[in-house]
């Protein structure tokens, strides 16, 4: 996890290495500084308190990865700039790059965040009944906290990676390492103990290419 920042180029962090280099892929690296963060907020939270702006007063920020859907009308593999971003305690930000208003056929986009991935249909069901969101991650609350405490100009978008009816393996938070990389040892294990997961991280891993070239393809249109 490298914070550091050389110039002045539009920055995108990306909680998961997966993520960022499927935006690398996509192109974004030629026109933007890609980072990976780290998982939820703590990753954030360092993140931010490590990474120095060139130019502050022009420079986006976008938090860029994969979500969780909250709602029928939030298809897998499609990608969403967030307008709202709810926080545990009530707060509500705004982003401050990039509207929603200003992307044809956007609508407005709501993002709560959980401490750990909501892996049952009942959970989500649960969450979005309680936030009133459209779409569930581990990080946005604490990107839109520390954006707005730094005076960035910001923005979110989340590629859905997982609908409301989808199942998710239950221990998918332990694969993952602080610095956003995968566990090959903690994927091992849980394929031995559940051999039937190896169908999961297929589609998971298929959706999350296809939702996080749709993220880029989103980003070019903001930035162009």
């Amino acid at each position: 996890m490298d914070g550091r920042n050389v110039d002045s180029r539009p920055i995108i962090v990306s909680p998961l290495e997966f993520e960022r280099r499927a935006l690398r892929r996509a192109g974004l690296g030629q026109r933007c500084r890609l980072l990976c963060c780290g998982p939820g907020s703590r990753g954030i939270q360092h993140w931010a308190a490590s990474v120095t702006l060139v130019a502050p007063a022009t420079q986006p920020v976008i938090l860029a990865g994969l979500a969780g859907s909250l709602r029928k009308t939030y298809m897998t593999r499609s990608a969403h700039l967030i307008s709202t971003v709810i926080g545990d305690d009530g707060r509500r930000w705004a982003p401050t790059f990039g509207s929603p208003l200003q992307m044809t056929n956007r609508s407005d986009s709501i993002i709560a965040s959980s401490a750990t991935t909501l892996t049952t249909p009942i959970a989500k069901r649960a969450f979005a009944d309680r936030s009133g969101a459209d779409l569930v991650d581990r990080e946005s609350a604490a990107f839109a906290d520390a954006a707005t405490q730094r005076g960035w100009r910001w923005a979110i978008v989340r590629g859905v990676s997982d609908g409301l009816q989808e199942t998710l393996p239950p221990q998918i938070d332990d694969w993952i390492d602080q610095t956003g990389r995968a566990k090959a040892s903690a994927v091992l294990g849980g394929i031995l103990r559940h051999p039937a997961v190896v169908r999961d991280i297929g589609r998971l891993r298929g959706d999350g290419l296809a939702a996080m070239q749709a993220v880029a393809k989103l980003i070019c249109t903001m930035l162009s």
